[in-house]
């Protein structure tokens, strides 16, 4: 009778590919709503989920094979091209795509779409994570998307658990190096491929894995950030709010001289200090200091 083949419990499977494209897909569709362009994040998506499915039929049909080790110099090659290309490939996206002024997302959307088609590897599929943190940043500098925060958190979670499930595989992968399923007192009879026993991955787990702390773990972890950060934010804010308005931060000696030299223009009288906290009347309302009409939005 012919065995069916079991998974490598060494291997990371669709679940992992799930969490890593659900993390990029929050991150891009947070940019194109930060720059005024939902209709562009909603396009790196589609683009996302479609580039990490063809990296999972990639890895079912070619995981064993040495063609996947060449992931990660295609990787830096589809970087390269993501920046160099980004303003051919923004004709590509709908409406007018990324405006110019903040041509910077486009690059790390682009970044993220090539690399979703390359995951071939866990160490390529990880490190999707890092131009989505880089991504969350900008969006977190423009600060015009409230939802924002929310999507970034979602992302942490399946980072969290992402990097939970990889650590486990790993001392999975060295326990089988090590021979610990082969040992004359080994809990279950040993097969040919221990890494393709869940059986024999659950008495390890029950052994001398018993008090290591799980992608379970992870999650909760991240769960107690959110809540901690949702929670003390607002207070922190409440705290420093009066203390940013008296913050002085002098300019460099070789600044304050260039600054000296320059020749002075006519300016108008209503003048306001930008870059001490935000202004506010007497009864704690903002204060309006401009308003004006444009055509577009700009940056």
């Amino acid at each position: 009778m012919k065995v069916p083949a079991r998974r490598d419990q060494t291997g990371f499977g669709p679940i992992d590919y799930c969490l890593m494209a659900l993390g990029n897909s929050f991150a891009v569709y947070a940019a194109g709503a930060a720059v005024g362009v939902p209709e562009v994040g909603q396009f790196f998506v589609a683009a996302i989920l479609a580039g990490t499915g063809f990296s999972f039929l990639i890895r079912r049909l070619f995981g064993q094979s040495s063609f996947v080790q060449i992931d990660a110099y295609l990787y830096a090659l589809a970087t390269a091209a993501a920046v160099a290309g980004t303003p051919s490939l923004n004709s590509l996206l709908p409406g007018d795509g990324i405006p110019a002024e903040v041509m910077t997302a486009g690059w790390l959307c682009w970044m993220l779409t090539f690399g979703s088609a390359l995951m071939w590897r866990d160490r390529t599929l990880l490190f999707q994570a890092v131009p989505t943190i880089a991504l969350f940043g900008l969006v977190g500098c423009y600060d015009t998307y409230a939802p924002a925060p929310f999507l970034f958190f979602g992302f942490l979670l399946c980072l969290a658990t992402l990097l939970g499930r990889s650590h486990s595989r790993e001392m999975l992968r060295l326990a089988v190096q090590s021979g610990y399923f082969n040992r004359a007192d080994a809990p279950n009879a040993p097969t040919e491929f221990p890494e393709q026993s869940p059986e024999l991955y659950e008495d390890i787990k029950r052994g001398p894995w018993r008090w290591l702390a799980g992608p379970e773990w992870a999650l909760l972890s991240g769960l107690v950030i959110v809540v901690f950060s949702l929670m003390g934010a607002p207070v922190i804010r409440t705290v420093v709010a009066p203390l940013s308005a008296n913050l002085r931060f002098p300019l460099p000696q070789k600044m304050r001289a260039m600054s000296a030299t320059l020749p002075t223009t006519p300016t108008v009288q209503n003048n306001f200090e930008v870059g001490r906290g935000p202004l506010f009347s007497l009864d704690r309302k903002p204060t309006i200091l401009y308003r004006t009409n444009v055509d577009r939005s700009l940056y």
